[in-house]
């Protein structure tokens, strides 16, 4: 098993494609925050997937101003 960082521009660029990649705005502290999941590779190209994903109870909480 091996652990790798996740570059916190990377998770930004995929948010903006796409609000179910988890990313809070307001939240400072991301370079610390830990993903877990696993790495496919779709030819050489390395994939990361995550064990967990966005539940629909999340899409009725408050949005902090």
């Amino acid at each position: 098993m091996d652990f790798y960082t996740i570059d916190i521009e990377y998770i930004k660029y995929l948010y903006s494609f796409d609000t179910e990649v988890y990313f809070n705005k307001q939240r400072h502290d991301y370079e610390n925050k830990p993903y877990v999941g696993t790495i496919i590779y779709n030819d050489t190209i390395p994939y990361f997937v995550p064990l967990t994903s966005a539940k629909t109870k999340h899409l009725k909480l408050k949005k902090q101003v």
